[in-house]
């Protein structure tokens, strides 16, 4: 029997027509099938596709407008692959840090790093602590603070700059060193 009049018998309900249809496709499909890779997929779901892509093809197929079947069927079943192909691609790529690699074992617990994430924000919080208390002093507690600590100068310099004596800068520095720690605590 031609595969045309088999395809309008099944168009009409003949599930016989559609089963020789589908034993007729089955060696193309399973080629098909070889040839693909879907992550997830087994062999038995990639068949499976290929058969409702065929089952679909059979009742939209009309003879008025494409005179042969097999071309368009065969065409069809490799467009519906690719775009399963397609379609699962876009998910191929995703992963996650949690994936397991065996045994309680993730890809989490293998990532080495040196940095102290942790260690580093309470130090962020700290400067930040310590930028807002340095705010509060006066003009002279920031100066000679600055000077000593963020300059990395000594107080024989700084005494001969402004001119006083040097153990005046040490009580300047010290006196400005305990309104900062209480600028700190009163923070805290």
């Amino acid at each position: 029997m031609d595969l045309n009049e088999l395809v309008i018998k099944a168009q009409k309900g003949d599930n016989a027509a559609a089963e020789e249809i589908l034993k007729s496709f089955k060696p193309y499909i399973l080629k098909l099938c070889r040839k693909i890779y879907i992550n997830g997929y087994e062999m038995e779901d990639l068949i499976q596709i290929g058969y409702i892509t065929l089952m679909k093809v059979i009742k939209n197929y009309d003879l008025s407008k494409v005179n042969k079947f097999i071309p368009y069927a065969t065409c069809a079943i490799k467009n519906n692959y690719y775009y399963e192909i397609r379609q699962r691609s876009r998910y191929n790529s995703e992963t996650s840090l949690n994936i397991e690699l065996g045994e309680d074992i993730q890809f989490i617990d293998n990532i080495v790093s040196e940095e102290n994430i942790e260690a580093t924000l309470i130090l962020k919080e700290n400067i930040q602590e310590l930028n807002s208390a340095l705010l509060k002093l006066s003009l002279k507690d920031r100066e000679i603070i600055s000077y000593v600590f963020l300059k990395n100068g000594k107080l024989v310099d700084y005494a001969k700059e402004k001119g006083i004596k040097y153990i005046t800068c040490v009580k300047r520095k010290n006196t400005a060193l305990a309104r900062l720690k209480n600028q700190i605590s009163s923070t805290t």
